[in-house]
């Protein structure tokens, strides 16, 4: 039995997921063929199965990270699905469908729709679940508001404004107690209360659009990726400050995860079809950016064990060679 932490990372206009081994920093296999425009993707919590958001094709992809394969058919969903998120326990993915304004509940074990949609504001972006999976939060761009869902239920308990313009990203800190922003149109981030679902003091000033951001699992840092500035600004999740110069990456950074060793931060650049690595002991980039697939944008990292490798046996002049590979592509 073998533990990898892999990176899964989509490609908006090649329609594929490509998978980055974080051990060596090397493209696994073959890129994976998925759905019409993908865009959002969530790994469930034991890494055995990746979900993958289809934003032209109303559904949703399920790749088995055993074999790095789509499996079964796709999940219809509502219009334009984008951000998604699944429940810390693993029964249950919910899907931002940006184009009709609601949440869409997928049950994991059987793979099928539960229930009606959520309605939430206008032009919803992201959604991110709380820690002890109680609730869920979603970002609507263009109300510049954040909804608060009941998971039990699955009813809206409100909807606040963030405080800026065009919230997109969302990001819930490990002891589930704030949610962080990105407001694209402002510039800015906001850290909201999840109790009341108000902000907590005002918007911090981060670079341009920004796009996507990650909160380190020991809950000290945050990381802001900043679309139109090629850059990544590094916040306190305390005081939601700065902390240091704002670190250069590729064209367009949108997506970003952290390893589970809060080593490396993984940055999608949009623009170069590329991922850099930030080593986050000193918030510089390491080595060369990995290439990836035409325009990704999204990305998780997840951790996959694979049981079974397979051996091959190569004899040349009396030396036995031995290689061994996995289901996966490994």
């Amino acid at each position: 039995m073998t533990v990898f932490t892999l990176a899964y990372i989509t490609n908006f206009n090649d329609n594929t997921v490509s998978v980055i081994n974080t051990s060596n920093n090397t493209v696994v296999g073959q890129p994976i063929p998925v759905g019409d425009s993908p865009i959002g993707i969530a790994a469930t919590p034991n890494g055995r199965f990746v979900y993958v958001t289809n934003f032209n094709d109303n559904t949703v992809s399920v790749i088995d990270t055993s074999i790095n394969e789509v499996i079964g058919q796709p999940i219809p969903v509502g219009n334009n699905p984008n951000g998604i998120a699944i429940t810390p326990n693993g029964n249950f993915a919910y899907v931002v469908n940006s184009g009709d304004n609601n949440i869409s509940v997928i049950n994991l074990t059987t793979n099928t729709g539960v229930g009606s949609p959520i309605t939430v504001g206008n032009n919803p972006i992201d959604i991110a679940i709380t820690p002890d999976g109680l609730f869920a939060f979603v970002t609507n761009s263009t109300d510049g508001t954040t909804t608060k869902i009941d998971t039990s239920t699955n009813q809206v308990i409100n909807t606040n404004p963030t405080g800026g313009n065009n919230p997109s990203a969302i990001a819930i800190t490990p002891d589930g107690i704030n949610a962080f922003v990105t407001n694209s149109s402002d510039n800015t981030d906001s850290k909201m209360d999840t109790a009341s679902n108000l902000l907590t003091g005002p918007p911090t000033t981060v670079g341009a659009n920004p796009s996507g951001l990650a909160i380190t699992f020991d809950g000290i840092d945050l990381y802001v990726t900043n679309f139109d500035d090629n850059d990544v600004s590094p916040l306190d999740v305390a005081t939601n400050l700065l902390t240091g110069q704002d670190i250069s990456v590729g064209n367009n950074p949108s997506g970003i995860a952290i390893t589970p060793t809060d080593s490396f931060a993984y940055v999608v650049n949009s623009g170069d079809g590329n991922v850099s690595i930030i080593d986050l002991s000193n918030n510089t980039v390491v080595g060369s950016p990995i290439d990836v697939g035409n325009f990704p944008r999204g990305i998780v990292i997840t951790q996959v064990t694979i049981t079974k490798p397979r051996i091959l046996k190569v004899t040349v002049s009396n030396i036995e060679l031995v290689t061994l590979t996995y289901e996966n592509g490994m």
